[in-house]
């Protein structure tokens, strides 16, 4: 480059390279292979299917949950189930005032929930400040790295 000047640039004469098609660069192509649940086929875009879609993805909160939801389930069946069947009418009458009683105490009881709630909020809060604040800085990585680098003379 001369000073003053501006750069002259060549256009690119097409080359024998340039034209090589895919198969000459070696790809091959694969044989489709379908995945037992693709949604967006007919045959399996069924209610089922999604439920066991969602069932087997490793990241579902279903699986996360599945054991307790079932766990809970079982135990509301049960209560519901020993309630209308298994008691007389004076044990149904001790069963609702203690419903009664706990209702009480969860909504207006010695600790309200938002309260916990609150408390609850503040410790994640400041865990995620903890760890804001413990990132490393772009600025103080690049600073660091410029002191270290020894530059020939």
């Amino acid at each position: 480059l001369t000073p003053g000047k501006s750069p002259h640039y060549e256009p690119l004469e097409p080359s024998s390279s340039m034209h090589k098609s895919i198969k000459d660069l070696g790809y091959t192509p694969q044989a489709y292979k379908e995945t037992k649940f693709n949604l967006l086929r007919p045959e399996h875009s069924s209610l089922y299917a999604v439920f066991q879609l969602m069932l087997r993805w490793r990241g579902s909160i279903w699986q996360a949950i599945l054991k307790r939801l079932i766990v809970y389930w079982g135990c509301f069946l049960f209560i519901n189930l020993l309630y209308r069947f298994g008691l007389t009418e004076g044990q149904r009458t001790i069963f609702e005032k203690l419903s009664t009683t706990f209702t009480y105490y969860i909504n207006s009881g010695t600790i309200p929930l938002a309260f916990v709630l609150g408390f609850y909020v503040q410790t994640i809060y400041n865990r995620w400040w903890g760890m804001w604040m413990a990132l490393p800085w772009i600025e103080q990585v690049a600073l660091l790295v410029y002191s270290s680098i020894q530059l020939p003379s």
